[in-house]
């Protein structure tokens, strides 16, 4: 079993203080061997384990003191013997080790953390309990950059397959639809890794600004008409000029990463008990993904570990979409704007239907309004939150319809911010 030497040390500090609480203990005296001979026959006695005191001494004390790795293989009996004498109960209950490595952390790459970006008290004159989960903290400051490791970790699955099988590997090329942000935050992930550049195929009304930054960033840069009809995968990578390579628009070239994308933030949201989730909807990946796992987790009998949520609230939490009309032209919502339906209406009725959640579980269309959109979102950024209107879409919408909804002023509602592009990182001499 592989385990962290903190852990270890933690455990084997805390027997030796428990110890040093006994009658007659001085530590270290005569000498730390006998010491340490003492304790384990003490610990032996109580818990009726059979740990060496040799084994304990120059294992667990001596070598681990100056161990480098951060993982380390020790005896399940051993540790069990420990906690028990410390805590009354076995190793794993006290240090749960995950058991699948996708309960491991790998976001954000800089610094892998559960959970990688925080919940903010966000202050509102009509409502008391508002949390913003403000994803305008990621590397490249919007909640795609989760999407753009998933696709990371894909090349990196592939290159070590080829190297394992001995295999030659021509790395394919990406295609992707988008309105700009995913684009350049995908791309930002593959050029720092040495990955071939994404090619992204725009709508004709994309500005020249986000063409521009796309452009220096080195990805495949195409445009076309995307509202004249809904185009399939093979008219995306003919358009993009990538037939040989694989398109990411929708999940049926790659089905086993787009439940990934957005599966870790997820966890974050629902451990965070809200009353209400309003979500930015956009493509609906995020929205999909999260009534998929609340649905998941609350009729499972062995819950994620990184599920911590109150079933209690959950099964009456309202989780609640923001959309904008792709049909208004010049909308400042632009990146609310899908030409495609990643996630169709019927899939999310049926994952609806399916779950226990809040009756205004929805997906509701934002009315333009330019005043309310530039508002909001300097209320945002007066308390320091990095956004754009369609990242603070889900306070945009809970103004829209509060009177509507008629929500408790003291309900917990979690706002997702998917935050705005760090313009500076796509400038040609940063990349």
């Amino acid at each position: 079993m592989i385990v962290y030497t903190a852990d270890v040390i933690q455990l084997v500090n805390a027997c030796v203080d428990r110890y040093k609480g006994q009658p007659n203990v001085e530590f270290g005296k005569p000498n730390m061997a006998e010491f340490f001979s003492h304790m384990v026959g003490h610990i032996n006695k109580e818990v009726g384990s059979a740990l060496s005191e040799q084994t304990f001494y120059k294992q667990y004390y001596i070598r681990i003191q100056g161990h480098a790795s951060s993982e380390i293989g020790y005896s399940v009996a051993y540790l069990n013997a420990l906690t028990q004498y410390v805590h009354g109960f076995d190793y794993l209950d006290k240090f749960p080790r995950v058991e699948h490595d996708e309960e491991i952390p790998e976001f954000p790459w800089t610094h892998p953390s559960f959970p990688a970006t925080p919940a903010v008290r966000f202050t509102h004159e009509d409502y008391t309990n508002i949390w913003v989960k403000d994803e305008g903290q990621n590397p490249c400051g919007i909640h795609k950059d989760r999407k753009a490791h998933e696709i990371y970790l894909y090349y990196v699955k592939l290159i070590r397959e080829s190297m394992e099988n001995q295999e030659h590997l021509q790395l394919p090329r990406l295609s992707l639809i988008t309105s700009g942000f995913a684009g350049l935050s995908i791309q930002y992930r593959l050029r720092a890794a040495g990955l071939p550049s994404l090619n992204v195929l725009l709508d004709e009304s994309v500005s020249d600004h986000l063409v521009k930054l796309l452009v220096d960033s080195r990805a495949e840069v195409h445009r076309h008409d995307l509202r004249s009809k809904e185009l399939s995968s093979d008219d995306v990578k003919r358009l993009t000029e990538n037939e040989n390579g694989i398109d990411i628009t929708r999940a049926n070239e790659l089905p086993d990463l787009s439940g990934r994308y957005y599966d870790w933030l997820c966890y974050e949201i629902l451990n965070l008990n809200p009353d209400v989730v309003i979500v930015p909807y956009g493509s609906g990946e995020l929205y999909r993904n999260l009534l998929e796992i609340h649905a998941r987790e609350l009729k499972s009998k062995h819950n994620s570990r990184r599920y911590f949520g109150d079933r209690s609230v959950l099964r009456n939490c309202h989780f609640i979409g923001a959309r904008a009309d792709k049909k208004v032209p010049n909308s400042m919502l632009t990146s609310l704007v899908s030409f495609y339906d990643v996630v169709k209406p019927e899939e999310i009725s049926t994952i609806q239907n399916a779950t226990y959640c809040g009756n205004l579980t929805e997906v509701y269309e934002i009315e333009e309004d330019p005043v309310l959109f530039k508002a909001t979102v300097k209320e945002a950024q007066k308390q320091n939150i990095r956004t754009c209107p369609s990242g603070i879409a889900g306070l945009i919408l809970l103004k829209q319809q509060e009177k509507v909804w008629n929500l408790p002023r003291d309900a917990k509602i979690v706002v997702v911010n998917t935050g705005t592009i760090r313009e500076e990182l796509f400038a040609k001499k940063k990349i």
